[in-house]
C-alpha cells in the first residue's frame, strides 16, 4: 500500500513532537491536526502547513490511522470512535484511564483486525534496546524516574504519568507473573499523587523497586538491573549504559587480609573494576525513540505484523499503575496533602473534547 494517511489528535507537547516527526519524515501522509482548542489548532496548522480540524468526525473518512496525543481523560472516547471507523491507532501512554476501557479498546481492535499500539516510548530508547538483548533473567531492578514540575498531565498522577514507563520496561524484562505490590506516595501539588515508591515482587523470586517524582529538583531517569549477566545500569537521559561482570579472576580471588600489605591492597583496589569486576561501557547507537516508535507503527500497518508495544502491553502496565496509585490514595486518605504546597483551584472534571 502507499504511505498511510494519518492525523494527529491533540496538539500539546507530545502532539507537537509527533506532528513534527511525521511532517519531516517519509512514513506517513499527514492529512490533518485535530485539536478542539482554536488558538492551539491555528498555531499548529500554520507551523506545519497542514489542515486543522476541531473534531475527528471532520477527517475520519480521509485517514487510515491516527496518533492520539490528547489528555489521558479523552483517550478512550477518541480511540473508540476511530477504531469503530476502522482506523489503526498509536495511543500515547497510558492507553486509558481505566482497565475496563483498555479491555474494550483491545477487544474492538482485535475484532476489526486493526493495529493498536501504545506509546511506551522508552522501549525504543536506544540505550534500553542495546541493553535488553543482553539481559538474562533479571532478579532485581531498581528504577528511578524524577522530574521538575511541568504543570502538564495534571489529569493523572505521577504513577500514570512517569512511573508507568518503568513498569512497562520491567514487565518486558521479567517473564513472570506479579505476586505482590506494595506502594507509598504523597500529594504535593495535586490533585493526584506527585511522588510514588513501589515494590513489585514476582512469582519467580525477582523483585523491582520503583521511584517516581514530578516535584524533584534533580531530574533523573535511570535503571539498574541485576541478574545472571551481572549488573547493568542505564541512564535514559544521557542515553548511556554500562555493565559490570564477574570475571574468572574474581571467582578465583582469595584475599588473606591480615597478611596482605597496604601496597598489595592498593593494587587490588586499583584493578578491581578492571580485572575482577570489569566495567564495560555499552555501545549505544544514535536514534530518536519517538521516530523509531512511529516507524514501528507504520511498518505494522503496511505489513500486517505486530507492534513492539501492543494494546495488551499497555493494559498490563496500566493495571499495575492503577493498583499502585490506589494504594497510595488509600494510605493517604487521612490527609488531603502530605506536603503543603500550591494547589490547583480549577475544576478538573471532564469537559467535552
Amino acid at each position: 500500500m502507499s504511505k498511510p494517511r494519518i492525523a494527529v489528535v491533540g496538539i500539546g507537547r507530545l502532539g507537537d513532537i509527533h506532528t513534527n516527526l511525521v511532517n519531516c519524515g517519509d512514513l506517513f501522509d499527514l492529512i490533518a491536526i485535530v485539536e478542539p482548542v482554536e488558538s492551539a489548532r491555528l498555531k499548529a496548522t500554520k507551523k506545519f502547513s497542514v489542515r486543522g480540524a476541531e473534531d475527528i468526525s471532520e477527517i475520519t473518512d480521509q485517514i487510515d490511522c491516527a496518533i492520539i496525543a490528547t489528555p489521558t481523560l479523552y483517550h478512550f472516547e477518541v480511540a473508540q470512535t476511530l477504531l469503530n471507523a476502522g482506523k489503526h491507532l498509536l495511543i500515547e501512554k497510558p492507553i486509558s484511564i481505566e482497565i475496563g476501557e483498555a479491555d474494550d479498546l483491545i477487544a474492538l481492535a482485535e475484532s476489526k483486525e486493526l493495529i493498536l499500539q501504545v506509546g511506551h516510548v522508552e522501549r525504543f530508547n536506544p540505550a534500553f534496546s542495546a541493553v535488553a538483548k543482553h539481559v538474562a533473567t533479571p532478579m532485581f531492578i531498581n528504577a528511578i524516574r524524577t522530574a521538575n514540575y511541568s504543570f502538564r498531565s495534571t489529569d493523572i498522577g505521577v504513577t500514570l504519568d512517569l512511573m508507568i514507563h518503568d513498569i512497562d520496561l520491567i514487565l518486558s524484562l521479567i517473564d513472570s507473573p506479579i505476586a505482590a505490590i506494595d506502594a507509598v506516595g504523597s500529594v504535593v501539588v495535586g490533585p493526584h499523587e506527585d511522588t510514588a515508591n513501589a515494590r513489585l515482587t514476582f512469582k519467580n523470586g525477582a523483585f523491582a523497586n520503583l521511584t517516581a517524582s514530578r516535584v524533584n529538583s534533580e531530574p533523573q531517569r535511570t535503571m539498574q538491573i541485576e541478574g545472571a549477566q551481572g549488573s547493568t545500569k542505564i541512564d535514559f537521559q544521557s542515553s548511556t549504559a554500562y555493565t559490570i561482570d564477574v570475571s574468572n579472576h574474581a571467582n578465583s580471588l582469595r584475599i588473606d587480609l591480615p597478611n596482605t600489605n597496604s601496597e598489595e591492597l592498593k593494587s587490588l583496589q586499583d584493578r578491581f573494576f578492571v580485572d575482577y569486576l570489569p566495567k564495560t561501557e555499552v555501545s549505544i547507537p544514535k536514534g530518536n525513540a519517538i521516530a523509531m516508535e512511529q516507524e514501528d507503527f507504520a511498518t505494522a500497518i503496511v505489513t500486517g505484523g505486530p507492534v513492539q508495544v501492543s494494546g495488551r502491553d499497555g493494559r498490563d502496565a496500566l493495571a499495575i499503575a492503577i493498583e499502585i496509585a490506589n494504594q497510595i490514595r488509600n494510605k493517604n486518605s487521612a490527609t488531603a496533602h502530605a506536603i503543603k504546597g500550591p494547589h490547583f483551584a480549577t475544576d478538573t472534571s471532564k469537559t467535552p473534547a
